[in-house]
């Protein structure tokens, strides 16, 4: 359904269930244009997440066309592809690509990293307040992942949570984390999307030491090797952290 409105008619309550299309810097189109999607109206009960596979791959370029880093994206969907062709039917690989598809249409890619978060999970905790929303104890390092991938068709962006909560389930996780960089703040990134379902870990703000005193360390103090190999690449690791956990997304 397709549904133009003038610039200077205020919004009714029904174009909130349609996503409103950025027009073309060219475009003399005096109208704003919204569109919903018949699917998108099911709501979950279209929504179909698996494990992605080589076939997924070419209806996902087409997808990418003219995205910044569409490259990427196809890279690591395809080596998650195979990674996960070579793993033992009970055993969960180090990063998993999940395809998202409504009534048998596909709608995009969520690609997530197990291993390596699981090495940096004291790391994480040390310079963000982690603790403030996650339960360490009840959520042990091998239940965190982190979002490598997003890109989602944004006409079905109002079901996000519910495909998280999917990807979570089929991963076997139960925290997710999201790393913005200064670079990824554009606001077309489909990443973004995300974030509304997602909390805002705050850093952890590390006092300076009074003047001529010997220099403060990140508490807790962490060794290289209990960190995961983060401290090293300290100077490199400039993000906003992001999470949710399986319970956030099954709240109303």
């Amino acid at each position: 359904c397709i549904l133009t409105m003038p610039h200077s008619v205020s919004e009714v309550e029904l174009l909130h269930s349609f996503t409103y299309i950025q027009p073309l810097p060219s475009t003399t189109f005096s109208h704003s244009l919204f569109l919903i999607h018949r699917v998108a109206v099911l709501g979950a009960m279209g929504i179909s997440v698996e494990w992605a596979k080589r076939g997924d791959l070419i209806p996902l370029r087409g997808m990418l066309e003219g995205v910044d880093n569409a490259a990427d994206i196809i890279v690591d969907a395809r080596d998650c592809v195979a990674c996960q062709e070579k793993q033992a039917a009970d055993t969960l690989p180090a990063r998993g690509a999940f395809t998202v598809s409504f009534d048998n249409q596909f709608a995009g890619v969520i690609i997530v990293e197990g291993e390596d978060t699981k090495r940096e999970a004291a790391w994480l905790c040390s310079e963000y307040a982690v603790q403030d929303a996650v339960s360490m104890e009840g959520n042990p390092s091998e239940d965190h992942a982190t979002i490598i991938h997003c890109a989602l068709d944004p006409l079905f962006e109002s079901q996000r949570k519910t495909i998280l909560a999917e990807v979570m389930r089929q991963f076997s996780k139960n925290v997710l984390y999201y790393r913005v960089f200064p670079s990824d703040t554009s606001s077309s990134s489909s990443s973004q999307l995300l974030l509304d379902e997602m909390l805002q870990v705050a850093p952890r703000k590390i006092p300076a030491p009074p003047k001529g005193k010997a220099k403060c360390v990140p508490w807790p103090a962490l060794s290289d090797k209990d960190a995961g190999g983060m401290l090293s690449k300290r100077g490199n690791l400039d993000f906003a952290l992001f999470l949710t956990t399986a319970r956030l997304l099954h709240e109303p």
